[in-house]
């Protein structure tokens, strides 16, 4: 629920997911913070630009500011989800583009 809200809230708007980070990390529960990391990165993926959708995404989840388990939240939202978005080739592709210690997180076909 906490993922879908945050979707909402970011909207696939970088600087106001960038804004988000804060948000998340203010939240009274600390379990929510990284469900709260993934639905900003998840907004680029539901309301980013059509077949690029991953790019933003992915971008955010490259962001220095973001602690490594922030980082691995984000990722691994994007990436275990490729499969819904995109062919296996581009799915490939996209997968071979991110940092190694990522592509674990890639759909097996």
């Amino acid at each position: 629920v906490l993922s879908a809200l945050f979707h909402e809230y970011a909207r696939a708007d970088f600087p106001r997911a960038k804004e988000g980070i804060a948000v998340c990390r203010s939240l009274k529960d600390p379990r929510s913070r990284l469900p709260c990391i993934e639905g900003l990165s998840g907004a680029f993926m539901k309301y980013g630009e059509p077949n690029v959708e991953h790019m933003k995404g992915l971008q955010f989840c490259n962001l220095n500011i973001l602690s490594e388990d922030e980082q691995t939240a984000c990722f691994w939202h994007i990436l275990s989800r490729l499969r819904l978005w995109y062919s296996q080739e581009k799915t490939n592709q996209i997968c071979q583009s991110v940092p190694e210690q990522f592509q674990a997180f890639c759909p097996n076909y």
